[in-house]
């Protein structure tokens, strides 16, 4: 069997959008947060790139003004730093975190049964790194289900 990651068209980075926006559901830490806005900055470049229509540029309009793209976009060309911050109650001193869990112990669960807190900080502003990845997530959909090819 042979399985095949292809990045040559705008729909190719927007499934790997929606993989790590998945992967953030299991673990919320910087290091899938930093995948995620890397891979949001490099979905928007290939479809500038990639497709010159009117609703393109409409979209790409909007992307730009959207305060969590432009975030995303600060992360990547280093204009803004940001931190993870998880308080997890249950956990006894010296715990370390865990990044592969089972999905009994996926950070979505968490949040939903409140039992960790968890934060996303740049310069002091302060989101739930749910709602963020979500409302970027939907911008996207907005793009790719006039192309007949959102993820829902």
């Amino acid at each position: 069997m042979k399985y095949l990651h292809e990045f040559k068209t705008p729909r190719n980075l927007y499934e790997k959008l929606i993989r790590e926006y998945e992967q953030l559901d299991m673990v919320i830490s910087g290091d899938n947060f930093f995948n995620f806005a890397s891979t949001v900055t490099s979905t928007l470049e290939f479809i500038k790139k990639s497709d010159p229509s009117t609703g393109m540029k409409r979209f790409l309009s909007r992307a730009s003004r959207d305060e969590k793209v432009k975030l995303c976009k600060d992360i990547l060309s280093s204009k803004k730093t940001f931190r993870v911050e998880i308080i997890d109650e249950t956990a006894h001193e010296g715990a370390t975190f865990k990044h592969n869990r089972i999905p009994e112990d996926y950070d979505i669960h968490h949040k939903n049964t409140d039992t960790r807190k968890f934060s996303l900080i740049f310069d002091g502003n302060t989101y739930d790194p749910f709602e963020f990845k979500e409302e970027i997530l939907s911008l996207f959909d907005l793009y790719f289900k006039v192309k007949g090819q959102s993820h829902k």
